[in-house]
């Protein structure tokens, strides 16, 4: 399922596994995977359409928490850090104005 090399785990097959059931037919994510020359952190980036990014948010984004943290068990048993960008989350995640309250007398 998740083919590690000799020296990383498959990070973009982990959260393909996770997060394309949440997805419809037809939706894909896009995922890019950058590793320090080092090879102790990585960047992985993930983007997908505007439409199926409030299920891989999921409630108080909750799924992504949990495959972030999913992703940092793994990286540290690779004796790795991994931090996951989520493209185009700014829009999703912020919450609507409030208006302001009268003052209570």
């Amino acid at each position: 399922m998740f083919q590690a090399s000799a020296d990383r785990p498959d990070y973009v097959g982990l959260v393909r596994h996770l997060l394309e059931p949440l997805l419809e037919p037809g939706e894909s994510l896009r995922l890019d995977c950058e590793v320090t020359q080092a090879g102790q952190r990585v960047l992985l980036r993930l983007a997908a359409a505007d439409t199926s990014m409030p299920r891989i948010l999921g409630r108080g984004g909750r799924n992504l928490q949990a495959v972030r943290a999913i992703l940092s068990a793994t990286a540290e048993l690779a004796g790795q850090q991994i931090h996951l960008e989520v493209l185009g989350q700014a829009r999703h995640t912020e919450r609507p104005q409030r208006r302001d309250r009268d003052p209570v007398e």
